[in-house]
């Protein structure tokens, strides 16, 4: 797996940590100028997956932004894997619990708060 960065939850990179030997042949990290480079994504049929915040009637959707201005995803690569993936899927349950609130909030919305990916960008979504 060649990958710009890992991120684990704590008890996942104990578990990383407790075997990395075994682990340490399966990855390479490599600059994001290389991980997320277009033409790299193309030539090797990328099926490109996220969960977005939301997403909108028009097919746009929100990665990094709750609640209007709060980051919730650093900058990234997802915007190369959906413009340069053969396949570019979107996934995301139609709510989501919040902490006041056990029914949850939309994530299927009249039309995002933040656009990070278009319509042009995506050509699936998924949901229940």
């Amino acid at each position: 797996c060649s990958t710009a960065a890992l991120s684990f939850s704590t008890g996942g990179f104990q578990r990383f940590y407790n075997e990395f030997d075994k682990y340490r042949e399966k990855f390479v990290i490599r600059p994001q100028a290389i991980t997320n480079h277009p033409e790299l994504i193309r030539r090797l049929g990328v099926i490109s997956m996220n969960t977005p915040v939301e997403i909108d009637m028009y097919g746009h959707a929100n990665s990094t932004h709750a609640l209007g201005s709060k980051l919730l995803n650093g900058i990234g690569g997802s915007g190369d894997f959906f413009r340069n993936g053969f396949l570019s899927i979107v996934h995301t349950p139609s709510t989501r619990p919040s902490k006041s609130d056990p029914t949850g909030i939309s994530c299927v919305v009249p039309f995002a708060s933040h656009v990070d990916h278009t319509e042009h960008d995506i050509l699936i979504y998924v949901t229940e």
